[in-house]
């Protein structure tokens, strides 16, 4: 006679058929599978017009299927906005665009041509609706300069950072920043909001130095303030 906990292992056996994507349930199991969407989330939480989202989701079932793939979709109000392969017990997660303000559906479905046959086929998709609220114009600044080494000599390469700051702005936003070195030798690069912008120069003469940041160079971030976009800093080499 058989534990309970054996039928248990059982029930969770198959057998795939190699290259067919058929799933074959073991002599002992005798139930299909029934695949669902699991943990099905977006995210930010609370998004705005400005910010990308991302969903995420997982596919479950009831019986182990390994190595089979199944075919997913995301639609958005209706609209497909992806296709792609995903796998039970596999963490998935699409970056989507950013939404326009109002009232937004987003669903996913798992195993959307039918490849594998279910115990119950009405349970494959999961839906979120959420509001999407217009972004408030927020503000970008420049934190403290910082040079590295603190008393640098000659010959020696000197790095001048700072944090982006931010305020209602998204922190994906795409700006650019500039280190600006005596008004002359400068460095220029994307830089994004909460993080850490660096400058690394080499070659520079003994004496005193005048640096100047700019955050959002060219103004591509909409701003409620744009006079505190820049910041300055001295420092001299012995």
């Amino acid at each position: 006679m058989q534990t309970a906990s054996r039928v248990r292992a059982l029930a969770r056996r198959v057998v795939v058929a190699a290259g067919l994507g058929a799933v074959v349930p073991a002599a002992a199991a005798a139930q299909l599978p029934d695949l669902l969407p699991d943990n099905f989330d977006i995210r930010p939480p609370s998004p705005s017009d400005a910010d990308p989202l991302t969903a995420f989701w997982s596919v479950r079932s009831e019986v182990v299927i390994v190595n089979v793939d199944l075919l997913c979709e995301l639609v958005v109000d209706a609209a497909i906005v992806y296709t792609g392969v995903c796998r039970v017990g596999e963490h998935n997660a699409v970056r989507l665009d950013p939404l326009p303000s109002g009232v937004h559906t987003v669903s996913v479905e798992v195993d959307v041509d039918g490849r594998v046959g279910e115990l119950d086929e009405d349970n494959n998709r999961a839906s979120l609706t959420f509001p999407v609220v217009p972004a408030v114009a927020g503000d970008l600044w420049p934190g403290p300069v910082r040079v590295r080494p603190r008393r640098p000599r000659v010959g020696q390469e000197v790095r001048i950072g700072f944090t982006l700051r931010r305020r209602g702005i998204a922190a994906d936003a795409r700006a650019r920043c500039r280190v600006r070195v005596d008004g002359r030798r400068q460095v220029r690069g994307p830089c994004r909001p909460g993080r850490r912008f660096e400058a690394i120069f080499g070659g520079l003469p003994a004496g005193a130095h005048a640096v100047e940041v700019i955050v959002d160079d060219g103004d591509a971030v909409v701003e409620t303030n744009e006079s505190n976009n820049r910041r300055s800093a001295r420092f001299r080499i012995r």
